[in-house]
């Protein structure tokens, strides 16, 4: 083992513990999503239900997405559990992962982190009526939207607040692409200057 082979970090194995930092993640993007979108339907809607308290569509959303916490933490773990290399893949054939070009395994993969994505976008559309059908249950006459505003109020908040978040993510990626040539163009000139 040569020294720079002693210097470089272990690899990251993923644990199951960690899925536990992620249980809190959706009920709060639910409720952020479907307050929010909740929020902006209700300015100019004369259907009486749109003006239902914003804290019992908060309510029905963290309610929701609680219970569905557990799939989605589950979909992650198969996601980056079945990414790691064991003993057994490492004296797999090679020739087996590239049958369908980038591999079969970083296919299943991608497509798999698509959906999730796609899952954290709609939580609130999914979390709210999920969590609107449970509080009628519990409580008939509770002002509370219907499951399907409940789901469009979900779906409204969690296309505008990724869409805002997907593209301030995109300035920061040109700002920093943006930073990094002007300071190479500075060294370089620099470096010209003091050369003559």
């Amino acid at each position: 083992m040569t020294q720079t082979d002693e210097q470089l970090p272990p690899p990251f194995v993923f644990q199951p513990w960690m899925l536990f930092i992620f249980l809190p993640i959706p009920p709060l993007l639910a409720t952020i999503y479907t307050v929010t979108g909740h929020a902006m339907l209700r300015t100019e809607a004369p259907d009486p239900n749109w003006h239902s308290p914003l804290a019992a569509s908060a309510e029905a959303a963290a309610i929701g997405g609680i219970i569905l916490a557990i799939p989605v933490a589950l979909l992650l773990y198969v996601l980056l559990s079945t990414g790691q290399t064991t003993a057994e893949d490492f004296f797999e054939d090679e020739s087996q992962h590239f049958d369908l070009g980038l591999g079969e395994k970083n296919i299943r993969r991608f497509v798999g982190f698509f959906v999730l994505a796609v899952m954290v976008m709609c939580m609130g559309g999914m979390a709210a009526p999920l969590g609107v059908t449970c509080l009628v249950q519990v409580n008939l006459k509770r002002k509370v939207l219907t499951a399907s505003k409940a789901a469009m109020s979900g779906m409204v908040g969690g296309v505008v607040l990724v869409s805002i978040l997907i593209f301030l993510g995109f300035l920061g990626c040109f700002g920093w692409v943006g930073r990094i040539k002007r300071s190479r163009t500075f060294t370089v000139s620099n470096h010209s200057h003091h050369s003559m």
